[in-house]
């Protein structure tokens, strides 16, 4: 009858401690998920390996959907491309995808997607936020590139 009772509370120890486990892992990357919205960084972590030992969490997928952007004029494409350019190298040419992530005017946030020899994510591609905040009385947008290049992924690993 001992054994029987020890076995259960046992048991009832490994769950409230497993449930608080995940809760603690959920909360974290759902934390570091909102920061990355907060600042418009183009990654956000996702699950991408989960073993008997542990739940593998890097960020790795790209904000946004693809859609047309929201630059239409040839003056502001050049624009923000002088500035990847000067900040990553990056020409036209290797744009190879834009993704919206909100078109609220007058904010609006897309990633746009680069081919890089130098990425270490598995595409070989790295993604670079950019911020447009239209300015008043048609004044011009101010706009600002986000993002590391080329991308290097993290990783956190949550053992159970």
């Amino acid at each position: 009858m001992r054994k029987i009772i020890f076995n259960i509370g046992l048991l009832c120890i490994i769950t409230f401690f497993t449930g608080c486990y995940n809760s603690l892992e959920n909360t974290t990357i759902s934390s570091m998920n909102k920061k990355i919205e907060n600042t418009n960084q183009p990654y956000e972590f996702v699950k991408y390996k989960e073993t008997n030992s542990a739940r593998y969490y890097s960020n790795t997928k790209i904000r946004g959907e693809k859609a047309k952007s929201i630059v239409q004029s040839e003056v502001l494409f050049n624009d923000i491309m002088r500035n990847i350019y000067l900040k990553c190298d990056y020409t036209e040419f290797d744009l190879v995808e834009k993704r919206v992530v909100f078109h609220k005017i007058p904010y609006f946030f897309e990633v746009w997607i680069f081919t890089d020899q130098k990425s270490k994510t598995k595409d070989k591609t790295t993604a670079l936020g950019i911020s447009m905040n239209q300015l008043p009385n048609g004044n011009g947008v101010d706009f600002s590139i986000i993002g590391n290049c080329p991308a290097i992924p993290k990783s956190f690993v949550f053992t159970k």
